[in-house]
């Protein structure tokens, strides 16, 4: 669900015309959910998303980490490395399994 063009200026404070960065978005499951906080989360909570490593993308909820993303890794490592910022929002918590939508933020 990414694609360049749109509007003529950048998301996140760059001006410039719209990166494909901009219009990253799509609906995920954490990888190796973290149980402790995974019962803490709620429908529409939001959660931070990070590069940990250069490899590794994480979802952080007030601070801890809840699980990495691995839908779209590629584009949403290159993203973050060049100083886009995501959030994730909670679709679905069902048995441990969590659906989020990732997006710029």
């Amino acid at each position: 669900m990414s694609g360049g063009g749109g509007s003529s200026s950048g998301g996140n404070g760059r001006g410039g015309e719209a990166s494909p960065c901009d219009q990253l978005s799509f609906e995920a499951n954490l990888a190796s959910p973290v149980e402790d906080v995974v019962q803490r989360l709620r429908l529409r909570a939001e959660l931070d998303v990070e590069l940990r490593s250069d490899r590794v993308v994480v979802a952080r909820f007030e601070g801890d980490e809840a699980g990495s993303i691995v839908t779209r890794l590629p584009d949403l490592r290159r993203c973050l490395s060049a100083g886009y910022t995501f959030r994730a929002r909670v679709l679905s918590v069902d048995d441990g399994i969590v659906l989020v939508e990732v997006g710029p933020g």
